[in-house]
């Protein structure tokens, strides 16, 4: 199934986001630079990603694995640890 995210300002479709999303929660514990590097390798094992663009895909790509990590943690990424919402953000 391909899902999307945000690259370069636009909805792209990837293949296999969630096995990519797997292998970098296998290594959870690793430096943010070391996950950023795993997704990329990982998206280009599935996608094509042409060379100009692999920043904003790495972008993209560590924006939706750090969303997801929160989804799975119960956080709500869309607020602010300084959030006034009062729900304990």
């Amino acid at each position: 199934m391909t899902k999307k995210i945000m690259v370069g300002g636009r909805e792209v479709g990837i293949s296999g986001l969630d096995s990519i999303f797997e292998k970098a929660f296998e290594m959870d514990d690793a430096p943010d630079e070391l996950l950023k590097e795993i997704l990329l390798a990982e998206l280009k094992e599935h996608n094509y990603v042409p060379d100009p663009a692999e920043k904003d895909y790495s972008e993209g790509l560590w924006k939706a694995f750090s969303e997801e990590k929160d989804r799975r943690q119960g956080k709500d990424s869309s607020h602010k640890a300084c959030c006034s919402c009062k729900r304990g953000c």
